[in-house]
């Protein structure tokens, strides 16, 4: 996947989610106002307000997953160097079990970069873009 990457196009985005798959997450694998679903959904808000402090937590979560992304640094560089403090703070502090914690952070990363997308026909078309 990497000799295919288009990296003008992630510059000209600044992140791309590189898992396109329907699977696995998509498209919409938490709900964290709601019953059900894994048991990520259950701890998602309370991991959310505590990595993103003045974001809306969303109603709905749907991303690929495996945290397969392609950031550039400037995008990184949007957030100032305490908050990642503060997700690495989380990480180590958290009560919640690595997998709960680490899949919460998984599913956020799109939040942290300031991008909110679902996978929809939009998406796919932007991957072929992004592979070409």
């Amino acid at each position: 996947m990497l000799q295919s990457l288009q990296l003008p196009y992630v510059r000209a985005q600044g992140y791309v989610n590189l898992r396109c798959g329907w699977t696995l997450g998509c498209p919409s694998e938490i709900r964290p106002h709601g019953d059900g679903g894994p048991v990520t959904s259950k701890y998602y808000e309370q991991g959310f307000r505590a990595l993103f402090p003045n974001t809306t937590v969303p109603q709905v979560v749907g991303v690929g997953c495996c945290a397969q992304f392609a950031v550039t640094r400037e995008k990184l560089l949007e957030r100032p160097k305490e908050d990642y403090e503060r997700y690495r703070q989380w990480l180590l502090e958290s009560p919640l079990e690595d997998y709960v914690s680490g899949r919460i952070m998984e599913y956020s990363w799109h939040s942290e970069s300031h991008i909110w997308t679902s996978l929809n026909q939009h998406t796919i078309s932007l991957f072929s873009q992004m592979t070409r």
